[in-house]
């Protein structure tokens, strides 16, 4: 019959899995995200039946934005090493005058600028002539935010 589509031929194999399976496996991968493949392919056999190839399953997983990764290895700190490193650091931190704990690595401060579009500009020439009145006021008025919000000056960066 001419102009039906119920029996149009299909080009490919069907689906092994539905689309509601394929939400499945990536809610199961955001919820432990170390479980490898095969391991998601044998609770597909337990829980519906239906047996899956493991690249089916990295396939579904690619298609969900899961790339497969080697996560980085990181030392283990037990609590007990935390308590002395801290015992260890206490001391330093008084006698040095930090009154507030900042815990910030290199990268993440480089992180920071970059995702927050901060660097260093200079500007010349007219650019960078301005209002010389509000630039003469504006110490001051830093002074006393920093004075009034209790911000340590070793949190004060120049940004202009």
């Amino acid at each position: 019959m001419r102009g039906n589509v119920l029996n149009k031929s299909r080009c490919g194999r069907p689906h092994k899995l539905s689309d509601c399976d394929s939400r499945a496996i990536v809610r199961k991968v955001k919820k432990n995200p170390k479980i490898s493949a095969p391991k998601l392919a044998d609770q597909i056999v337990t829980a519906s039946g239906k047996k899956v190839h493991p690249e089916t399953v990295r396939r579904i997983l690619r298609s969900g934005g899961y790339n497969g990764r080697v996560s980085s290895r990181k030392p283990f700190i037990s609590s007990v090493n935390q308590q002395k490193r801290l015992d260890f650091a206490s001391p330093h931190a008084e006698a040095s005058g930090i009154s507030e704990t900042v815990i910030a690595s290199r990268g993440w401060f480089n992180r920071f600028k970059h995702r927050n579009n901060l660097h260093n500009i200079k500007i010349t020439g007219e650019a960078a002539s301005g209002d010389t009145k509000a630039a003469a006021e504006f110490p001051a008025k830093l002074k006393t935010i920093i004075e009034q919000g209790n911000y340590p000056p070793e949190l004060v960066f120049n940004v202009d």
